[in-house]
């Protein structure tokens, strides 16, 4: 099938419908909307409203990412398992830079990393499901919160062993020999970003990113995302993408503002 899949933990509940009207077809098929492959670019969370008097109204961050400079090349990837090269047509490409032709560059997770004065947010009690379907992790990026639980299933009919690498958070693995669910899990501290892979097939990788608070956005096909509900202030707004690292900048959000902040990566060879 080929096509990139970024999701927000918001889209799960849909992609969960689309899998059950299909008796068993594959999650996604050639044609499905952009929405539902890369997600919407917007934060999971509502806005909260108005804070205290002396907090002012929350606002929102917004803005689009692009990409310049050299690109990375893709290619194909070699698939070594018979049930993955059937259900993928014989062709599975990497996800790990996915770049439109006017330079949007999808997959950057975005999110606030300094200036909320350790505040303790509500942990969401809806559970984030990561599915392995036709030999690759979907969504490919997602985000919890500390302390919210995080699935892992497997719908394909063969071997995965899901590898969850050792960070902030303590490693685990698993293996998966049919299709299944493995017991929720949760992270008890932040970590940008938790790397699940598949010990049986290498070209399955999954990031998950751990945060403290709701304030976070993906950035979707067309480059664009939108951090919702943050309080007013002083912030330092991080933009993570799995092969070009971390960028921060400072930005300054009024009452009840919108804040446009866009961003650009630039790789030279």
């Amino acid at each position: 099938m080929g096509e990139p899949r970024f999701l927000h933990p918001g889209l799960i509940a849909l992609l969960l419908v689309i899998a059950g009207c299909g008796g068993g077809e594959p999650l996604l098929v050639p044609g499905d909307v952009t929405e539902v492959i890369y997600g919407t670019g917007e934060s999971t969370r509502t806005n909260y409203g108005p804070t205290s008097m002396a907090e002012g109204v929350r606002g929102s961050i917004a803005g689009r990412v692009a990409f310049e400079g050299d690109a990375f090349r893709l290619r194909a990837i070699q698939l070594n398992d018979d049930f993955c090269v059937e259900n993928n047509r014989g062709e599975l490409m990497p996800e790990d830079f996915l770049l439109s032709a006017d330079g949007s560059l999808a997959g950057v997770i975005v999110y606030v990393k300094r200036g909320l004065n350790k505040q303790k947010w509500p942990v969401p009690d809806n559970e984030v499901v990561l599915d392995q379907r036709s030999c690759r992790y979907i969504p490919h990026l997602a985000v919890v919160q500390v302390g919210q639980p995080l699935v892992i299933k497997s719908s394909d009919k063969t071997l995965h062993n899901v590898h969850g690498l050792k960070g902030a958070n303590p490693d685990f693995n698993e293996s998966m020999p049919k299709p299944g669910t493995l017991p929720s899990r949760t992270f008890a501290k932040p970590e940008i970003c938790k790397k699940i892979i598949c010990d049986v097939h290498g070209w399955m990788s999954s990031y998950v990113a751990v945060l403290p608070h709701p304030f976070h956005a993906i950035t979707g096909e067309d480059g664009a995302f939108r951090i919702q509900g943050v309080p007013p202030g002083r912030y330092e707004l991080a933009f993570w993408h799995e092969k070009l690292g971390e960028q921060t900048v400072e930005v300054e959000l009024g009452d009840s503002e919108t804040l446009t902040q866009d961003h650009t990566f630039t790789r030279t060879k």
